[in-house]
């Protein structure tokens, strides 16, 4: 961040549930994602502050690369607003 470019964000999401069938390319990480994969909207009520998925994670980087973003730092409570058209 303190780097003279004109804007900086830092992506920190904490868990990313892959979606569109896209598998992780880590052995464990798939197991995890493809036994709890189903139960990710309860986890997105529960602990929305930790959980995204790859889709709100690419929607998010568009909506920085396109509006920009308030905030510099963006964990997963920030990507799923981007995500869905907050700021």
């Amino acid at each position: 961040l303190a780097l003279p470019f004109e804007a900086s964000f830092m992506f920190r999401p904490a868990l990313i549930f892959p979606r569109k069938g896209v598998p992780s390319k880590t052995c464990w990480y798939q197991a995890f994602s493809s036994i709890f994969g189903p139960f990710y909207p309860v986890f997105q009520l529960l602990f929305l502050r930790w959980v995204t998925t790859t889709v709100n994670q690419g929607k998010a980087l568009i909506a920085v690369a396109v509006i920009g973003c308030t905030k510099q730092i963006l964990y997963s409570k920030n990507i799923n607003i981007l995500a869905t058209g907050g700021r």
